[in-house]
């Protein structure tokens, strides 16, 4: 097992590389309950209709304008593509189509400005290795 640093993650959406500090992706499915007098006593499942949300922390970079091209305004519909590994053409989560679901920016006194982005698929992604797409109903 190999195991790898995130300090070498990147966050690059519509094909701007962004200041990022954070990104994670939460994928849930919908769950059909097929119990049934054959199960044995035990409840059985399928899934159903799967969904990812992208959460994105990075710092509000005037030179990428986040916002200046509703790039990540909510509604903005961005192509997102989340590395593991800066360098590796692989390893990254790509959301050909997504929605910005939520933008929240803050300031502080002793930080710089940071911005909070949360997404969600629009269809079909890609887990890192480009493996495994899920393309809904399974």
């Amino acid at each position: 097992m190999a195991i790898i640093s995130s300090k070498n993650a990147r966050v690059r959406i519509d094909g701007t590389n962004f200041a990022a500090t954070k990104w994670s992706v939460d994928v849930k499915a919908d769950e059909i309950d097929i119990t049934n007098f054959e199960t044995g006593g035990f409840k059985d499942y399928l899934t159903s209709y799967v969904e990812a949300m992208i959460s994105i922390d990075l710092f509000y970079d005037t030179t990428s304008g986040p916002f200046d091209t509703n790039l990540l305004s909510v509604g903005s519909q961005p192509v997102i593509l989340l590395y593991t590994q800066r360098d590796t053409a692989q390893e990254f989560f790509s959301f050909p189509a997504s929605i910005v679901l939520s933008a929240n920016v803050s300031a502080e006194v002793r930080d710089a400005v940071r911005v909070s982005v949360t997404a969600r698929n629009k269809g079909a992604f890609l887990y890192p290795g480009n493996a495994v797409a899920f393309t809904g109903i399974s």
